[in-house]
This record gives C-alpha cells, structure tokens and sequence, in this order.
C-alpha cells in the first residue's frame, strides 16, 4: 500500500525536470576535456569556483554533446571551454587573454570580457537543445 502512495509523487517530481542538450562545436583536437560551468546568478556567472553545476566531458576533434537536468523555470548560463591540457584551468598569456577555445550559451561574446548573464541566460521552461562554438 505505501509503494501506491510514492508512485504518484515520483511522477509529480520528474513532470518538474527538464533536460538541456548542449552540442558543443569547434573543439579542435582530442586532447584534454570540454568543461561546463552551468551559472544560475548573474554575480556569479563565469566566475570559476562559483558554478552552479559543472560537466567534464571528454573532448573529441569537431564536437562533443552533453545533457544537464533543471527544474523548470530555472534560467541558467553556460561558459564552456576546451580544457586541452587537462589542468582543470581556463589558460591566459601573461595579457589575461584566454589561449584555449571556449565559448557561452547562445553563443554570446563579451568585447573585453565575458557577456553578461542575460545575454547567455537560457529559461528552462521545456526541455531544449542548444549549440555552443568555442572560438
């Protein structure tokens, strides 16, 4: 009788959860990892230890695709980058100028900096599926 009672729960639960498929694009070789920060606030977004939720994916030369579940109606940011060498760390030359490809959801791009959240922001109302080039 109370195995009954949970299963109207686990449906009302998962009917809350929606999935986002990301295709990221122009990873340039199979050295290293992909690395996905998912950022759900604005004052935190691309900050590298305030991530929300993060994916490794093992990088393959063109494009790797990866999925990360929401509740729905979160409204996220991506910032992804190819991790070639592995150490965990987005590399800069001594200028603070990035020298490994990443990129941000809806292929936003800041002048100086990264974009903002809002230019990035995906609103996970529905499952959905998304691109990202790394440049």
């Amino acid at each position: 009788m109370k195995l009954l009672l949970l299963i109207p729960l686990f449906f009302l639960q998962s009917a809350n959860v929606v999935t986002l498929t990301v295709k990221v694009k122009g990873v340039p070789n199979e050295q290293g990892n992909v690395m996905v920060g998912v950022y759900n606030e604005a004052d935190n977004f691309s900050h590298p230890t305030k991530v929300y939720k993060s994916k490794i994916v093992k990088a393959k030369k063109g494009e790797v695709s990866l999925t990360i579940s929401f509740e729905k109606g979160e409204k996220v940011a991506l910032a992804l980058y190819h991790d070639e060498n592995a150490n965990k760390v987005l590399d800069k030359n001594m200028f603070g100028v990035p020298t490994e490809v990443y990129g941000f959801s809806n292929d936003a791009r800041g002048t100086f900096s990264a974009p903002s959240f809002e230019e990035a922001e995906i609103v996970m109302d529905a499952n959905k599926a998304v691109e990202v080039t790394l440049q």
